[in-house]
């Protein structure tokens, strides 16, 4: 079996690619949150928020997360390892 090197492209080329799919109607540019949770952990001292919807976003230690959307905010790990320190940014 052969191998296969595999070589990313650079970042203009890939924001070239991006545009165009975009132009072309095939992918659509996420919509920023308008209420964003930001989440301090407790434990590692990491503080984490979604800045596009659906975006998964945990923490250093891994002990909290968010998962937020446009229609919903998940909020993942123990109440007592984390705390929402802002919930609302305009």
């Amino acid at each position: 079996m052969k191998n296969i090197d595999w070589v990313l492209p650079d970042e203009k080329v890939l924001a070239v690619y991006y545009t165009n799919l975009l132009k072309q109607g095939f992918i659509k540019k996420p919509k920023p949150l308008e209420n964003v949770a930001y989440l301090y952990c407790k434990i590692c001292g990491d503080t984490v928020h979604s800045k596009w919807s659906g975006d998964y976003v945990s923490c250093k230690c891994g002990r909290a997360a968010i998962d937020q959307t446009h229609e919903y905010t998940r909020l993942i790990g123990e109440k007592c390892d984390y705390e929402i320190i802002q919930e609302e940014v305009k």
